[in-house]
């Protein structure tokens, strides 16, 4: 995509009165408006047999309604119900660990979202993905940072191509010290659409001193480009 010198310029220039209120620490999800409980009604609910999935949509409307973790509890009763009926089914699993993090229970969410990982097939890679990006975010939540690092690689190996998640692992890579990492992902990403400069600004895992290093970067690289 063209893109002329004067609109980069018009990117740094916005970098500073963006980003003003922006501080340094990370910002997690919410426990509270988990935004990947909706796509847990439509994971391969078609395979499972009858009482399985009315325990995953059960247990599913209760986590799309719930507020407090009291909510999240009753939510987890019943998952707890389904995975006791029968393990191996991940749904049950992930919507466990959904409920469990609502709940604050961080080491049961993450040994959920660890089983479906470890368990499921390559016909869930949906369900694998989602439990990965819970995994990173729980991890970073608690300043693990190398673990979420992991995690969040996981995630992309399973979809190489999904630029959603490059982006993701570019802003742990960057907000865990990996600066040159993250600027190379970046930088990549840009190349590929240069949209992705302008998704920086609203993304608060980027430092100032970031962005401006990778704004300057693509300013270089256009202006070479162009023959200087």
């Amino acid at each position: 995509i063209a893109i002329s010198r004067a609109a980069v310029l018009n990117q740094l220039e916005g970098v500073e009165r963006t980003l003003a209120s922006v501080g340094a620490q990370i910002t997690a999800e919410l426990l509270y408006g988990n935004r990947v409980l909706d796509r847990l009604l439509a994971l391969h609910e078609d395979s499972l047999r009858n009482v399985a999935q009315q325990r995953l949509k059960q247990g599913a409307f209760f986590l799309k309604k719930a507020k407090t973790p009291d909510d999240y509890r009753e939510a987890g009763e019943i998952f707890q119900r389904g995975v006791d009926e029968d393990p191996t089914i991940l749904e049950g699993q992930y919507g466990l660990g959904v409920a469990a993090e609502g709940m604050g229970n961080i080491a049961e969410a993450k040994k959920r979202f660890r089983n479906v990982v470890r368990l499921a097939d390559e016909g869930k890679k949906d369900l694998v993905i989602a439990s990965w990006l819970n995994l990173a975010k729980l991890e970073e939540a608690t300043g693990n940072f190398p673990n979420a690092v992991e995690a969040d690689e996981a995630a992309l190996h399973h979809d190489p191509l999904n630029s959603d998640l490059k982006f993701k692992l570019a802003r742990l890579l960057a907000t865990s010290g990996l600066a040159e990492r993250a600027e190379e992902m970046l930088l990549a990403l840009i190349d590929e659409n240069f949209d992705v400069l302008y998704q920086l600004k609203s993304e608060l895992g980027f430092t100032r001193d970031f962005l401006i290093r990778v704004y300057k970067k693509v300013l270089a690289s256009k202006g070479r480009n162009k023959g200087g």
